[in-house]
């Protein structure tokens, strides 16, 4: 995790990869980012993974209340294993849910202004690294900020709850588990990457904090719910 962290700093602050693979997807001649508002991109790797992301929790949290209510699903069900099957659904919709809450608060707290606000990209803002100060020149109000780190890309990274587990949660397996939060985290942070949304640090940054508030969550929980689990 700490090795993710300090590389996500070194690409954002010390490397101009962030700008090369912008670069790759802003039309120079126009001076806009051609994929920005093209609706089906939109429609389905941005309010659907969205959408994708917000039925994946409800039904575990359904899938939850069904073991806790149901006597006959889980009539079979040893009482310890079953404590321990629902600690385990209330850690990840806890967990995840935190990493998504957290990454958006921050997100909105940024000064760090989207691709597509910047003045190399035809906008007005400046492109600042981390840790690099609001010239004082333009004023903190100015500046469009809200863009760090990646909010869509936590609907992906959010998941990384799954994988903390020993046991998988809900319908299928730790592969097919791994290849699912895969692919949701490429998707949705690949597609800000090419609609100027976002740049490569920010989906990296999304990463490293989902990771890191998912791994304290279930330190937290795990330590302190113990006695519940015997």
């Amino acid at each position: 995790m700490g090795m993710c962290a300090l590389l996500t700093v070194i690409v954002n602050r010390y490397t101009t990869l962030d700008v090369e693979i912008t670069n790759l997807f802003f039309d120079a001649k126009t001076q806009v980012f051609p994929l920005k508002d093209v609706a089906w991109l939109t429609a389905v790797f941005h309010d659907g993974l969205k959408f994708l992301s917000s039925v994946v929790w409800l039904v575990l949290f359904f899938k939850m209340l069904l073991f806790i209510f149901s006597e006959k699903a889980y009539s079979g069900t040893d009482p310890t294993k079953k404590k321990t099957v629902v600690f385990n659904y209330c850690y990840v919709l806890v967990a995840s849910l935190l990493a998504a809450t957290l990454t958006t608060y921050l997100k909105l707290k940024s000064n760090y202004a989207c691709p597509w606000g910047l003045s190399i990209y035809g906008s007005a803002a400046p492109h600042l690294r981390l840790f690099e100060r609001v010239p004082e020149v333009l004023g903190q109000s100015f500046l469009p900020g809200k863009c760090f780190p990646s909010g869509h890309a936590s609907v992906g990274f959010m998941w990384l709850a799954l994988l903390m587990l020993k046991e998988p949660v809900g319908f299928f397996k730790r592969p097919v588990l791994i290849g699912f939060i895969t692919t949701v985290c490429f998707f949705s942070g690949g597609v800000q990457i090419i609609r100027g949304a976002h740049f490569l640090s920010h989906v990296m940054a999304t990463g490293v904090l989902c990771w890191f508030v998912v791994w304290f969550t279930y330190e937290v929980m795990f330590r302190l719910g113990k006695p519940f689990l015997k």
